[in-house]
């Protein structure tokens, strides 16, 4: 969960260039564009990270722009080692 808000943080700073090289849109425009746009689209994290400050996004904004509606799917769990003991333990 940290590394796609870390992602988004280091786009935030690389991302400001960027602003000043594509027409600029509204906060509102942005904000629609949220969930009419497919998942995970970069061109639309970079564009909201680089106007972040100004639009005030909040996290739940970025992450339905990367996500979707849906959370990602989790990693399968590693199995968990069994806390008895083998039989040749000493204790």
């Amino acid at each position: 969960m940290r590394r796609p808000l870390l992602l988004l943080a280091l786009l935030a700073a690389s991302g400001m260039p960027l602003a000043a090289e594509s027409p600029a849109e509204s906060c509102g425009q942005l904000r629609s564009q949220i969930g009419a746009l497919p998942p995970g689209d970069a061109d639309l994290l970079r564009r909201l990270a680089a106007r972040n400050q100004e639009c005030g996004f909040s996290s739940a904004d970025f992450y339905k722009a990367a996500y979707g509606d849906r959370p990602p799917a989790r990693e399968a769990e590693r199995p968990r080692r069994s806390r008895e003991h083998d039989e040749d333990d000493d204790d």
